[in-house]
């Protein structure tokens, strides 16, 4: 990947600075209501959460964590972090009282992990956090999102496309979460790699205008990199939905496809398996879903038998079969590795089960275990599988 992609506050101040109508975030609630930011409104917001991490003494260079919800305040302040010229650091929020000892362990093992110098979070969360600094003490301590949203505005720092955009951690499924420094020029190459392969199938004309619809949590990478920066970059606008809403009525992803004519919006497969079993048809009134011609299944297994479920429950509504793309990727990679195309219908492959125990792909005609194809990697990337020892296979 080259070092002339440029940086994430190059690509807000050219979003800003064009000003297109239609532009920008938009947050939904459990109730569907929108709260909609213009990208100039993000930049403006955010510079002067940028005045207050400077004022709270953040240096150029040092980690930030934030740990916030899906709402405005997460763009103020992952936006606020980089135009201070700090890294921002992603993290999960607290989602239920219950098991709140290991969720302390866990994000302070991780704040220490990456040398954070502060914690940025909601007035509400901070009152939980609070036990966290019996952990760990970040040097600026626990600060309010509210009270960095009231500061003067700072002049924006300008860092190198080289330079460490943020850091995520891996999803800690098997292991301990890892932390994972991505540099601008990553993060931009990843996100221009995935929407180059959605303008290649479909590309914008008069009747197409892409649109991002997202549930996914947005301190991980496909909510994060997948979703927010190609709005940013292309400047289009991205319309984002809880996480929490989504579990609590997953029918709310398919009506904001609806409503705001998403056209690409990823999710993991247990996703479509939660709104074939859970979505009433009383609830898709008025849906139409001819618009989305990316619906990228990835970040879990996939089972073919979910993708074949989701699309025939979903047809009648205008879903297509084309729509259907199962991806791969892994937070090492910034997030997207291999994308299956997006114009043509998803293919699947028996595979020998015993052969697959050994390391060999035997394709079988019956029976067998089948396994959903993640197609070929984008353009930047080249995939190698290779034993324990590091031999290729």
């Amino acid at each position: 990947m080259t070092s002339n992609t440029g940086t994430i506050v190059e690509a807000l101040h050219r979003a800003a600075d064009l000003d297109l109508p239609d532009s920008g975030m938009r947050f939904l609630d459990r109730r569907e209501a929108a709260t909609f930011l213009s990208w100039s409104e993000v930049r403006s917001r955010a510079l002067a959460v940028a005045g207050g991490l400077r004022s709270a003494g953040v240096e150029a260079g040092e980690r930030v964590c934030l740990v916030l919800p899906t709402e405005p305040a997460f763009a103020d302040v992952f936006f606020g972090i980089l135009l201070a010229g700090a890294v921002p650091v992603p993290l999960y929020p607290p989602v239920r009282l219950g098991r709140l000892d290991e969720y302390f362990a866990r994000t302070a093992a991780m704040v220490d992990a990456c040398q954070a110098v502060a914690v940025v979070s909601s007035s509400r969360v901070l009152r939980v956090l609070g036990r966290l600094l019996e952990l760990v003490v970040p040097r600026c301590g626990l600060i309010d999102a509210t009270e960095l949203q009231r500061s003067p505005p700072c002049a924006a720092a300008a860092p190198m496309p080289n330079d460490l955009a943020m850091v995520q951690f891996s999803s800690g499924t098997t292991v301990a979460p890892k932390p994972v420094g991505l540099t601008h020029t990553q993060m931009l190459s990843n996100s221009r790699a995935v929407l180059g392969a959605l303008l290649a199938a479909y590309p914008p004309s008069a009747t197409v205008r892409h649109r991002g619809v997202s549930w996914l949590p947005l301190y991980h990478d496909m909510g994060l990199i997948g979703c927010i920066l190609p709005a940013l970059d292309r400047p289009s606008d991205i319309t984002l939905l809880p996480p929490e809403a989504f579990l609590a009525r997953p029918a709310l992803w398919l009506r904001a496809l609806s409503q705001y004519g998403g056209t690409i919006s990823p999710a993991p497969d247990f996703a479509y398996a939660l709104c074939v079993e859970r979505i009433r048809e009383d609830e898709l009134e008025g849906v139409d879903l001819s618009k989305w011609c990316a619906a990228l299944n990835g970040a879990e297994p996939i089972a073919p038998a979910n993708l074949r479920a989701f699309r025939d429950r979903f047809a009648r509504w205008g879903l297509r079969s084309e729509a259907l793309t199962p991806v791969y990727g892994l937070s090492e990679a910034a997030l997207a590795v291999t994308f299956s195309p997006m114009d043509e219908a998803f293919c699947t492959f028996r595979l020998d089960g015993e052969a697959l125990t050994r390391g060999r792909a035997v394709e079988v005609a019956a029976g067998g275990v089948e396994l959903a194809s993640v197609g070929r990697p984008l353009v930047g990337f080249g995939v190698e599988v290779r034993d324990q020892t590091g031999t290729p296979l």
